[in-house]
């Protein structure tokens, strides 16, 4: 919903006393060198107040060690209590390789199977069965690696003033607002779609076999043993929920909901609640078992299984659980990010050398997530983590001819454009790092690295379709992905369409894109609702309100797509049918809390 940048002024408070020493000088030099995109400089203190984001919690590793860990902001603007080392953040979509790694646990345990036909496991739920599924089985380990083809990719949150769903009602859709009956749409095993409802479905099959929460088996198998006193599957509401906690906030930094405490019901995909201290040890533990050190809570062989790559069909990589594409600073991560409305972050865990960073952040990802940028950019550099690329050698300058071959425009599969371009007698690419221009680097003939990318890069005919890619080769792998095609040179996304203000060609170009390919992300709800809030916070009001437009006709039962058309009226100063837009999106979803909100601040006007 509300998912645009602003500018809140609020009290930054600083986290005790560190000693002075190379860990308390390292923090130092990180949080007083943010760079943000325009190149300005500031101190962390002044990224918060400038982007709006009410608190901030860091721990950074060295050494297999916690090097140091730092507090800034407040729980909540509306109380002013302070973050402190142990207050909790929920970890959203971070939730989910940890419940792979509670799964392994319990595999290596003996108590369940990763790879038996994860229907033997099931009993309040039947997964949908189809040729797919008929032809290659869904296991556990097609859940856990995003691999099983089952489709909705994340959930809403709720409150305790709210019903909650069972878990069956959250898989059936029904009449919950965003979600609809979970499906199957490509065979299991043969490719990659990110999936919260499969990791529904692990949680379902593993409660229902053990006859156990799995808040419980966490507890059990992994927070408790490994010491991790503040990290809970638990949710609000109920018996050992902590009250030190980090409450949501909106991008006017408002709280989120009547507590600003989200529950979710979908533990697996998004109820962790933990500390950076607490996923610093985590990290800490993976990395001794990575470097073959037995007797520890996560063995060598659960640390190796969460961790080697299944598939890279996703771009750079994924795990049984971990994320494996991010290379920032040339470094090889095992990771994930997490974004609920309104908190969230990323962990970062090195695969080798003992170096980690966990940031967590109670704010929208508008607000949040720029600045964790610049925050790990700025622990990288002042914490000599940067690894540099080979040198280009003389003899491997590009030739004129192949840079007039390869020069253009490419699509993602996300729907986003990279552009090559010559620059300084060699290639360079804008758009697959952010926005700005980055130079390829040549290591052999048709074979590119990027600085901070995680694929060599080469330029093929993809023999599937006969088209031209940016062929991607992951680190490590033999396998080549054909995800970034050139695009044709008259070739219009809908996208483009929309920023020039194309409203019947954009709208034409989304339908052609849904019609031929339903699951195509470029067209998605995600996708537009955040072109929207791009144009929305750029201060393109005229721009911002065609994709919300856009995003109604393509999506006209989404409750979310009407708020977003509320919010972009708002901002035009059109109250009429900023009304209209937030009362249709009450009727969709009664349960919206951020429309009840803002039909109040309008009726006063």
């Amino acid at each position: 919903m509300m998912i645009r940048r602003c500018v809140a002024l609020i009290c930054v408070l600083l986290a005790g006393p560190v000693a002075a020493d190379t860990a308390a000088d390292k923090k130092a030099a990180a949080i007083r060198g943010l760079t943000a995109p325009d190149g300005t400089v500031r101190t962390l203190e002044q990224a918060m107040a400038d982007r709006g984001l009410a608190g901030l919690s860091v721990a950074v590793v060295e050494d297999g060690e916690i090097a140091w860990t730092g507090t800034w902001g407040v729980r909540s603007l509306r109380t002013g209590e302070p973050v402190d080392d142990e207050t909790v953040f929920n970890l959203a979509s971070i939730s989910k390789p940890i419940t792979a790694l509670v799964a392994a646990i319990l595999a290596e345990k003996g108590l369940i199977d990763l790879n038996l036909p994860v229907a033997r496991y099931l009993e309040r739920w039947t997964l949908p069965d189809n040729e797919l599924t008929r032809a290659a089985p869904i296991s556990l380990f097609h859940l856990f690696s995003h691999t099983a083809g089952t489709s909705q990719h994340g959930f809403r949150d709720f409150y305790l003033d709210q019903p909650l769903p069972t878990l069956v009602e959250v898989l059936e859709g029904g009449d919950l607002p965003g979600t609809a009956p979970i499906t199957v749409n490509f065979e299991p095993g043969t490719n990659w779609r990110y999936s919260g409802g499969g990791y529904v479905i692990a949680q379902i099959a593993i409660e229902d076999h053990l006859g156990r929460s799995l808040a419980d088996l966490a507890a059990e198998h992994l927070f408790e043993p490994l010491g991790l006193a503040n990290t809970t599957m638990r949710q609000h509401g109920e018996p050992g929920f902590p009250t030190n906690v980090a409450r949501a906030h909106d991008a006017n930094g408002e709280q989120v909901g009547p507590t600003g405490l989200p529950i979710c019901p979908q533990l697996s995909a998004s109820g962790v609640w933990s500390t950076p201290r607490d996923m610093a040890r985590l990290v800490i533990a993976m990395q001794r078992a990575l470097a073959g050190h037995d007797g520890g809570v996560i063995s060598p062989a659960v640390a190796r299984l969460t961790t080697d790559i299944v598939t890279t069909k996703v771009m750079g990589g994924w795990s049984v659980g971990w994320a494996r594409g991010h290379y920032h600073g040339n470094r090889d991560w095992f990771w994930h990010g997490g974004a609920n409305t309104g908190t969230g972050g990323h962990v970062y865990g090195s695969m080798d050398g003992g170096v980690g960073l966990v940031i967590l952040g109670n704010g929208p990802n508008s607000v949040r997530e720029p600045l964790l940028a610049e925050l790990r950019e700025s622990i990288l550099t002042s914490h000599g983590w940067r690894q540099p690329l080979p040198a280009p050698e003389p003899a491997l300058a590009v030739a004129p001819g192949f840079a007039t071959q390869v020069v253009g425009r490419y699509r993602t599969l996300w729907g986003s454009e990279i552009r090559v371009t010559v620059r300084d007698g060699g290639l360079s690419v804008h758009g697959l790092l952010g926005s700005g221009p980055v130079d390829l680097v040549k290591v052999a003939d048709n074979a590119f690295l990027v600085d901070g990318f995680k694929s060599r890069i080469s330029f093929l005919t993809n023999p599937d379709d006969g088209r031209e890619h940016m062929a991607l080769q992951r680190h490590g792998t033999d396998e080549i992905v054909y995800e970034v095609a050139a695009l044709a040179a008259p070739a219009v996304m809908p996208a483009e369409h929309l920023q020039r203000g194309d409203h019947e060609a954009a709208l034409a170009g989304y339908r052609h894109l849904l019609a031929a390919h339903p699951d195509d992300p470029a067209a998605s709800e995600r996708t537009i609702n955040a072109l929207g809030y791009r144009e929305l916070g750029d201060g393109r009001i005229d721009q911002a309100l065609l994709a919300f437009q856009i995003y109604v006709e393509l999506y006209p039962e989404s409750a979310n797509a009407y708020d977003s058309l509320g919010e972009g009226y708002m901002e035009a100063g059109d109250t009429e049918r900023a009304i209209a837009n937030y009362e249709r999106s009450l009727e969709l979803n009664p349960a919206n809390g951020n429309a009840v909100r803002m039909l109040e601040r309008l009726r006063e006007r």
